[in-house]
């Protein structure tokens, strides 16, 4: 039996590196800090072979893309005090073919061993690469935590997981205040007196921002105080992607200069707290076959605001029960008609969002972590590691 206190190491990108996961890490460490089972909570990190200065918080770091660090760095960890691993688990985190080098480190790993897997790929876009590596991921480890129902089963059903190593834990949120009076908010990004349609993500093309550009010259003929706040900086590199250029692009051709405002960076939590505040509609526009957790949609969901989103299990799943809207791939008409539908619906805006928020007190930060807490101590106190 280990000691009730624990040390635990969580693998994973890590703040200053710019990553919906890397912030999850930060705000699961930050939730867990003072609650009587934990000793201490470190990082091992993913640095992409960047010179980047991490905090106290980092015990390592090394470079995802050479085999032979991850050997490394699964001999520091079993040479260190920890009594569990915490892995934070996305195909595209690791190197090699869907990420197969993290195998080379947890296969090594002689400590009980946490996944949390960010991404799960139903069967219809499964790949072979992607069964084989997941299905090892999931035998080399005592626990996997799915962010979703749906995530649970397909690690069951498509690859070959034992469902008795699987829990669900929702993805944390900010524990917020319903904000339907978001004046003072709207003031701060000079947004009074518009109606605020808001999107935050690192800015990819499987984002779909453009989809939502498509719909807006109808939205704004009918509503003309509306505007589009498009959240997020480019990914790992400090100048505009050829997405950002045609996104820009795009608002100049469809003369929405005054309807749409780039926020072309990373916003820390406060400042993403404000932003939802000011948001009255907050959308996730993926394109198929996206099917990773949504930070930026849970947090939406947690603040009472009326979510709309295309067909991703885990938005459909969050947003299920009136606490959102679903429209169909790649459907800027259907975003437009559901937009509308809405904005003339004032009652029904408010219902949506008083339920999403209800549904939301569930992910808050605190009770998230007790649950990961209670898994890392069964991890650490079971018999046999894996």
């Amino acid at each position: 039996m280990v000691k009730k206190k624990l040390k635990i190491f969580y693998l994973t990108p890590f703040a200053p590196r710019v990553c919906g996961i890397a912030s999850f890490t930060q705000n699961l460490m930050m939730a867990s800090e003072g609650m009587h089972e934990i000793e201490s909570s470190k990082v091992v990190a993913l640095d992409r072979g960047l010179k980047i200065t991490y905090s106290a918080d980092v015990m390592y770091h090394f470079s995802d893309n050479n085999i032979n660090n991850y050997v490394k760095a699964a001999a520091f960890i079993n040479a260190s005090d920890v009594e569990a691993v915490s892995l934070q688990h996305e195909y595209g985190l690791y190197g090699g073919e869907m990420g197969e080098y993290i195998i080379d480190l947890i296969k090594r790993l002689k400590k009980p061993l946490v996944t949390t897997f960010h991404m799960v790929s139903p069967a219809n876009e499964a790949t072979e690469k992607q069964k084989k590596v997941t299905y090892q991921v999931g035998q080399a480890s005592n626990w996997l935590v799915a962010l979703s129902k749906s995530g649970a089963q397909n690690l069951n059903t498509v690859y070959g997981i034992s469902e008795k190593k699987i829990e669900v834990i929702p993805h944390g949120v900010p524990d917020l205040e319903p904000s339907y009076n978001n004046d003072k908010e709207r003031k701060m990004f000079g947004l009074n007196g518009r109606m605020v349609l808001t999107s935050v993500n690192i800015m990819r093309e499987s984002r779909g921002v453009d989809i939502v550009l498509q719909a807006m010259p109808k939205l704004v003929s009918k509503f003309p105080n509306l505007v589009y706040l498009v959240v997020g900086r480019d990914e790992e590199v400090e100048i505009p992607t050829q997405y950002r250029q045609k996104l820009e692009k795009m608002v100049r051709d469809l003369g929405l200069e005054k309807h749409v405002i780039f926020i072309n960076k990373y916003v820390q939590l406060e400042e993403l707290n404000n932003i939802l505040k000011a948001t009255d509609f907050f959308i996730t526009s993926y394109r198929p076959p996206e099917e990773s957790s949504s930070g930026s949609l849970a947090y939406a969901v947690a603040a009472g605001k009326v979510c709309i989103s295309t067909p991703y299990n885990y938005a459909k799943e969050i947003l299920a029960d009136g606490r959102g809207v679903i429209v169909p791939w790649l459907d800027a008409k259907a975003i437009e008609t559901v937009i509308t539908r809405l904005l003339k619906n004032r009652e029904l805006m408010k219902y949506m969002g008083e339920k999403a928020y209800k549904y939301g007190r569930n992910m808050i930060w605190s009770n998230v972590a007790k649950q990961y807490v209670k898994l890392f101590i069964k991890a650490a106190n079971e018999k046999y590691y894996k």
